[in-house]
């Protein structure tokens, strides 16, 4: 068992032998009978309650494989997508880059962060805001997060704005996780502050040699 989840079943067992008698008598439940039944009851939310840390790796190989397609199914004008996962869209510092960002019922989200992804389009810039199911809640959005000077930054790898953005934005409370997508750099996902998953994009010179080839 991690440390993390050790730690949280130690809460458990504390709330529940603080809580327990308190709980069987505010329902009007006083006896021992009763009060063990509530702990029970109590004990069993707490075995089923599981962290979110418990399901991040579904949630970044979801977000990553999502990358890959857009970057996969990009023209060969593919200006590069980043995009920000949470539920709470209103607590994050964004602002709408153009006067609409509501981008409707979106069935294809990779084909749609695909055709956006082209300086043609007015929503190329900037982020995409998703749900934690992967829905697209708003396009377009200027995303400006405090900067951490501790971030872990491997100055060597051609990155820009927009990866600096994702990296110190996955930090921010209300954010699940950020990600990326270019041609130059590749993809990458990131959640508290670190880069925890990276994969090679097509190349600037692939992505030149299919426009050609259309």
């Amino acid at each position: 068992m991690s440390p993390d989840l050790s730690c949280f079943f130690r809460f458990g067992r504390r709330l529940l032998g603080s809580c327990k008698s308190r709980v069987a008598a505010a329902l009007g439940l006083g006896t021992r009978g009763t009060a063990r039944t509530v702990g029970l009851a109590l004990w069993s939310w707490t075995l089923h309650f599981v962290p979110m840390s418990q399901t991040d790796p579904k949630l970044t190989d979801a977000l990553l494989g999502l990358l890959v397609e857009v970057d996969a199914r990009a023209d060969a004008n593919f200006s590069g997508t980043g995009v920000i996962v949470s539920a709470s869209p209103d607590a994050l510092p964004i602002l709408a880059l153009r006067l609409t960002s509501d981008p409707g019922e979106v069935e294809d989200v990779a084909g749609m962060l695909a055709t956006i992804s082209n300086p043609a389009n007015e929503h190329h810039d900037g982020f995409h805001v998703l749900s934690p199911e992967l829905r697209i809640l708003r396009l377009g959005q200027y995303f400006s997060p405090p900067i951490i000077h501790h971030a872990s930054i491997d100055r060597t790898r051609r990155f820009g704005g927009r990866y600096l953005a994702a990296l110190f934005g996955s930090a921010i409370p209300g954010v699940v996780a950020t990600g990326i997508a270019s041609c130059d750099f590749g993809i990458a996902v990131f959640r508290n502050g670190q880069e925890i998953a990276y994969r090679c994009g097509r190349s600037a010179g692939a992505v030149k040699a299919q426009g050609s080839a259309s």
